[in-house]
């Protein structure tokens, strides 16, 4: 199991949110978070990670639509 920190981008909330990796499928998908143009990631690749938040940091983020966010993810 993997411990997942995530942290707001833009500032859609404040502290860091904690969870668990779920597991992660063999997929990687086609870019389609970036604008295909000479000056942007065109060439990044996508490998969605479902990430099992824990109860209080799934309450303070349960209204957000499509935060910006990093994660990072080490061993426990």
């Amino acid at each position: 199991m993997k411990k997942a920190t995530i942290t707001s981008e833009y500032g859609g909330f404040s502290r860091e949110l904690s969870g668990i990796v779920e597991p992660v499928g063999l997929e990687i998908l086609n870019n389609s978070l970036y604008n295909p143009n000479s000056v942007s990631q065109s060439e990044a690749r996508v490998v969605e990670v479902p990430v099992c938040l824990a109860l209080g940091d799934s309450d303070r983020v349960s209204d957000l639509t499509n935060p910006q966010l990093q994660a990072l993810i080490g061993a426990q």
